[in-house]
């Protein structure tokens, strides 16, 4: 996988100064200080709760003991060398006041704290498999954030290629191949907005382009693949939380749950694989965010 630039480096890092408008008025509660005491502690915080659409989720529950069963048939799950990084903002991104985003030399406020950074691994279909290895899994829950509605050829490492993985497979893949990145500003992609202080004037950008008929978004587990989702049954599993926050379940196993009864347990080490094909550069997703539990 690409790394990040080293380049792209914060100018400071720790806590900035309290801007004088977000100090709490003497008198008022500080809604921040009492989230940050308040503990939960019961034997029911480790519950699982699903969206509505859990039965429909097509995936092989009950996987096996991960230092039993964890292969990889290296002749069809190897990690490809399509995938790249696009758009990542320098220093801690994560939304709260805590974060250190985008305190780069080319930040013009450096108090102004961005987190909209939308900094994401961006694959079509000829980027091959993406392969995590996900440390600490107990309930048996690997969910997934992704932008299924990026454009058509967006995604600049397979620019050029007729195949996936540009032909080359694992024994003819060099070094430098695995190291290269494409990354692309997605300023020059996202939504066009105009805002003023009223909230009109804003343009949204309109419906995605229709994916090709031949579409097939894949995963695996521990080296096999346990489902393969059309263009339809891809729209069955998208969870539409938010506006451009659609989740996706990959694995739902509660049998892990019954395993990891103990709090002190580490879990087991899951390899989690998700690969387009049937739809060359005609198909690009960008995933932002894994969660696993």
């Amino acid at each position: 996988m690409p790394h990040e630039d080293p380049d792209n480096k914060n100018l400071y890092y720790g806590p900035d100064l309290l801007t004088p408008e977000l100090k709490v008025p003497e008198g008022e509660a500080d809604a921040h200080a009492i989230a940050i005491v308040t503990t939960y502690d019961s034997d029911q915080s480790r519950g699982r709760k699903l969206a509505e659409k859990q039965e429909k989720v097509i995936m092989a529950s009950n996987v096996e003991n991960t230092q039993k069963s964890f292969r990889r048939n290296l002749s069809s799950i190897v990690p490809g060398q399509g995938w790249s990084l696009s758009s990542v903002r320098s220093g801690f991104c994560d939304g709260t006041a805590q974060s250190e985003c985008s305190r780069d030399k080319d930040q013009r406020c450096l108090l102004y704290g961005h987190n909209d950074g939308h900094g994401v691994i961006m694959g079509d279909g000829f980027s091959g498999w993406l392969v995590m290895q996900l440390p600490g899994v107990k309930e048996g829950l690997i969910m997934v954030r992704m932008e299924t509605w990026r454009n058509p050829g967006e995604n600049q490492r397979t620019e050029g290629w007729t195949e996936e993985n540009n032909g080359k497979t694992h024994e003819t893949t060099s070094s430098q191949d695995m190291e290269e990145n494409e990354n692309v500003d997605i300023d020059d992609v996202e939504d066009e907005m105009i805002d003023d202080s009223s909230g009109k004037n804003r343009r949204l950008k309109g419906e995605p382009a229709p994916f090709p008929d031949g579409f097939c978004f894949e995963i695996a587990i521990n080296g096999e693949i346990k489902a393969s989702w059309d263009k339809d049954q891809l729209e069955e599993q998208r969870h539409n939380v938010a506006y451009n926050l659609d989740m996706f379940i990959l694995l739902d196993d509660p049998s892990m749950k019954d395993r990891f009864k103990s709090e002190n347990e580490e879990g087991e080490t899951v390899e989690v694989a998700i690969r387009i094909s049937g739809a060359g550069r005609d198909a690009t997703f960008a995933l932002s965010h894994v969660y696993w539990a």
